[in-house]
C-alpha cells in the first residue's frame, strides 16, 4: 500500500485539488468590493500614506486586543496598487491558505519513514478538506480577515524550522522572525513563543550543550518581542466589559464556549453539535498522544510537530473563549474563529494515520482510526456547504447594499445605505448609532484618493 499505483495517485491530485478549486470558484464569484465593519477603521491609515504623515507607530498602535502591524502595511500597499480593491485582497488570503496547504504537505512528506505500511498521500485530500473548508467563508471573502492567514502560515512555518532534523542559528532566526509576523499580525501569535519553547526543550536530535544555548536565546527574543507588544498597551473599551475573570466565575458556559471553538471545523451551525464533536476529537487525541508515548514516539520530530500545531489550536480556542464569553454564549460557532481550529483537526487526522501504520497487523485499530478519518472528512465537507449557505446571505446583503449605493441619488438613502455596513459606535451619547462626522470624514478620503467603489 506505501507504493501507490498511477490510477491511485491521480484519483488522490483529484480529489485534493476538489476543495482547492471550489474555493477559488466561491472567493471569485461571492467576494463583494465593497468596505464593511472593521475595514473602515483602516481608512484613516490611507489619508495618512497619501499625506505622507504615516509613522510605525500608527502601524504598531493597538487593534482592539491586536497589534496589525503586517496585515494592515499589507492592505495599504495592496490598496495603493489596485485602488482598495478586496477582491486582490481576498485572493492573498488563498494564497496565505495554499501556503499553509502546502507547508503542512512539505513536513509530512518529509517524515516519510514513519508510514511504512500506508502511503501518506492517502491522507492529502482529507487535509485539502479541512484547510480549505469554505466554513471560514468570513475569512476567505472579507479582506481584512486575511490577518488570520498570515498568522496561522507563520506559526507553521515555524514550527517547522524547528522541528527539522538539524537545528541551526539560521533555522532559529528565521523561526523568530516568522513568530513576529505571527505576533504582529494577530494576538493569538503571542502563543507562539511559549510553545516552540517547549520544542527547543523536547527536540530530540539537538545536544544538551547546545540545547541551553538555543532555550536561552529563545527566551530572550520571546521576552522582547513580548515586552515589545505590551508597552503601553490598554485592555480594548467593549460595552459591556469583558473581564477575563468571567471564565473562572462561569465554568461551564466557559467549557462550552472553548469546545463550540474547537469543534466549529466540522459543525458551523450547531453549538451543541460542535461541543460533541470537539469532546470526542479530544478524547481521540489524547488516546493517540497515550499511544506514541507508549510507544516511545512522541519525541520524534513528526509528532511534535503535530503536537505543536494542535497546542497552538487548543490554546487559541481556550484564550478565545476566555476573551469573549462576557459576550454570552453564542448560538452557533462564528466563522471567523474556524481557521486557526483547523490545525487541530489535521493534527488529529496525521496522528490516526500514524498509528494505523503502528498498528497495521490489528485489524480493529486499522478499521476504528479509518472511519476516524473518514468521519473527519465527511463532516469537513459537511460543515464547507454549511458555510457556503450562508456565505451565500452575506453576499446577497453585501451586493445589495453596493448595488444600491451606486444607483441611488438620495443623500438621505446613501447615508441609510452606509450605515448599514459602517461600525456602529457610541456617537452624540447614543449607544450602538453611527458616527455620521466620521462617516463623512472616511467617504471624503475614500472619494479624494479613488478607494474602493469611487476608484472609477
Amino acid at each position: 500500500m506505501n507504493r501507490l499505483s498511477i490510477s491511485y495517485k491521480i484519483l488522490i491530485l483529484l480529489l485534493t485539488f476538489i476543495p482547492i478549486i471550489y474555493l477559488i470558484y466561491m472567493v471569485a464569484r461571492y467576494t463583494v468590493d465593497i468596505l464593511s465593519f472593521d475595514e473602515w477603521y483602516l481608512v484613516p491609515f490611507f489619508e495618512k500614506m497619501f499625506n505622507h504623515s504615516l509613522t510605525i507607530k500608527d502601524l504598531w498602535n493597538q487593534f482592539n486586543e491586536h497589534r496589525l502591524v503586517f496585515p494592515i502595511a499589507t492592505t495599504l500597499l495592496m490598496g495603493r496598487l489596485t485602488g482598495w480593491n478586496l477582491q486582490y485582497e481576498t485572493a492573498l488570503g488563498v494564497l496565505f491558505g495554499l501556503g499553509i496547504f502546502i507547508s503542512l504537505i512539505y513536513l509530512l512528506k518529509g517524515e516519510n519513514k514513519y508510514f511504512k505500511k500506508y502511503s501518506i498521500y492517502l491522507i492529502f485530500p482529507t487535509i485539502s478538506f479541512l484547510v480549505f473548508s469554505f466554513n471560514q467563508f468570513e475569512n476567505w471573502l472579507w479582506g481584512i480577515q486575511k490577518l488570520i492567514f498570515m498568522n496561522l502560515l507563520s506559526v507553521t512555518l515555524g514550527i517547522i524550522l524547528l522541528t527539522r532534523f538539524s537545528i541551526t542559528w539560521r533555522s532559529v532566526l528565521l523561526a523568530a522572525i516568522f513568530g513576529i509576523v505571527a505576533t504582529y499580525s494577530f494576538a493569538s501569535g503571542l502563543l507562539y513563543w511559549p510553545i516552540a519553547l517547549a520544542l527547543f526543550y523536547l527536540h530530540p536530535k539537538i545536544a544538551k550543550g547546545l540545547k541551553i544555548k538555543w532555550v536561552t536565546l529563545w527566551i530572550t527574543i520571546s521576552l522582547l518581542a513580548l515586552l515589545s507588544y505590551f508597552i503601553g498597551y490598554s485592555k480594548p473599551p467593549y460595552d459591556p466589559p469583558i473581564p477575563m475573570t468571567l471564565a473562572l466565575k462561569h465554568p461551564v458556559e466557559y467549557t462550552k464556549y472553548a469546545l463550540m471553538l474547537l469543534g466549529s471545523p466540522l459543525e458551523i451551525i450547531h453549538r451543541d453539535r460542535a461541543v460533541i464533536i470537539a469532546t470526542l476529537g479530544l478524547i481521540t487525541y489524547f488516546y493517540l498522544v497515550y499511544r506514541l508515548f507508549k510507544a516511545k514516539l512522541a519525541n520524534t520530530t513528526l509528532v511534535l510537530s503535530q503536537l505543536a500545531l494542535s497546542s497552538y489550536a487548543i490554546a487559541n480556542c481556550l484564550v478565545t473563549a476566555a476573551g469573549r464569553i462576557g459576550l454570552g454564549l453564542p448560538s452557533r460557532p462564528a466563522s471567523r474563529y474556524v481557521t486557526i481550529p483547523e490545525v487541530f483537526w489535521t493534527a488529529t487526522v496525521v496522528l490516526l494515520f500514524l498509528n494505523i501504520n503502528m498498528s497495521a497487523k490489528n485489524k480493529i485499530v486499522t478499521i476504528f482510526t479509518t472511519c476516524a478519518i473518514a468521519l473527519i472528512t465527511v463532516l469537513s465537507i459537511n460543515s464547507s456547504i454549511q458555510g457556503t449557505k450562508v456565505a451565500l446571505n452575506r453576499y446577497t446583503f453585501l451586493s445589495d447594499v453596493r448595488s444600491g449605493l451606486l444607483q441611488s441619488n438620495s443623500l438621505d438613502n446613501q447615508l441609510r445605505l452606509w450605515g448599514y455596513i459602517y461600525p456602529r459606535a457610541n456617537a452624540n451619547g447614543l449607544k450602538q448609532v453611527t458616527n455620521i462626522t466620521q462617516l463623512n470624514k472616511d467617504l471624503y478620503t475614500l472619494v479624494k484618493h479613488r478607494l474602493s467603489i469611487f476608484r472609477n
